[in-house]
């Protein structure tokens, strides 16, 4: 971990892979395990999610400026031509 200067130790899982050691219970394994979950899991998933509302809301926003100008084109062309047709 390029953050967490804690060091944790690999198992072997059933002699196919390994994995880290969440089974053991010292310090420095538990800070370990809690730095990976942290700085691999929740801030990436917490800047996903962050990164995914901001184009929401800026989504959302042009939609509602797109349809003000809409609205207001409209609502000015035909209030014009209705003036300079009818009258």
């Amino acid at each position: 971990m390029l953050l967490c200067t804690c060091e944790g130790r690999l198992v072997a899982v059933a002699q196919v892979s390994c994995s880290f050691d969440y089974l053991t219970r010292s310090a420095s394994n538990l800070a370990y395990n809690y730095c990976l979950m942290f700085f691999e899991f929740v801030l990436p998933v917490t800047l996903i999610v962050l990164c995914y509302v901001g184009i929401v809301l800026s989504v959302r926003r042009q939609a509602g400026e797109l349809r003000d100008i809409h609205y207001h084109y409209h609502y000015h062309y035909h209030h014009y031509y209705y003036y300079y047709y009818y009258y």
